[in-house]
């Protein structure tokens, strides 16, 4: 999943389309190892939607919105058409019985996804298929992340956070080094908030499903 996406910041970067199709590739393998991948689905999206929407522009017109939006479905069409020959290519249980495996496929992910077998000890309590409730993942985060990565990650949202302040630092500006620095850190960020949002909204919750975000 994180390689997934750290391909599509090299298409933001040098717009090569092997990127895209190499990060489909990884992709589909991640989604053939836990299924649960396919919540990186809507963060794609939107990665996709901040590669060809910069931030920058000063006026949105009805042209170039046409140009964002259809640049992102082709965007996502490669990916996912690519991600999708992977999954049916690398699992031979797709060439005999395609329907029934993904019919499988959707029955154990919806399963999955809600209270029956959840057992989670939370704040010094048992919490035995039930939800544990929204700040479990942000506990789970401060937690299990080192002192040094949480106080590199402080130091680096107040940096962010006074160079725009002072108007010194645009998400998408003009300067080649800036905006690719700062469109790296804006997609890899918009990505773990996605994901810790869409795995906060899902009942069944385990500290292990945050792992993608480090």
């Amino acid at each position: 999943m994180t390689l997934a996406v750290l391909l599509l910041i090299f298409y933001s970067c040098e717009r090569r389309w092997r990127y895209v199709m190499i990060s489909g590739v990884l992709a589909g393998l991640a989604f053939l190892t836990k299924i649960q991948a396919l919540v990186i689905l809507p963060s794609v999206c939107l990665i996709g939607l901040l590669i060809n929407c910069p931030l920058g522009i000063s006026r949105v017109t009805y042209h170039s919105l046409r140009y964002c939006l259809t640049r992102t479905a082709g965007l996502m069409a490669v990916w996912l058409l690519v991600a999708g020959l992977t999954w049916v290519v690398v699992w031979p249980a797709m060439w005999v019985a395609p329907v029934r495996v993904l019919a499988e496929a959707y029955d154990y992910a919806t399963h999955m996804s809600g209270l029956e077998g959840a057992q989670v000890f939370f704040l010094g309590q048992n919490y035995e298929n039930v939800d544990p409730g929204p700040l479990f993942y942000p506990v789970v985060f401060l937690m299990r992340i080192t002192p040094l990565a949480l106080l590199g990650l402080v130091g680096f949202v107040s940096c962010a956070t006074c160079h725009v302040a002072r108007g010194r630092y645009q998400v998408f500006g003009t300067q080649q080094d800036k905006r690719f620095s700062a469109r790296k850190s804006v997609l890899l960020i918009t990505y773990v908030l996605v994901y810790v949002a869409l795995m906060t909204w899902g009942s069944h919750k385990q500290d292990r499903y945050l792992m993608p975000i480090f």
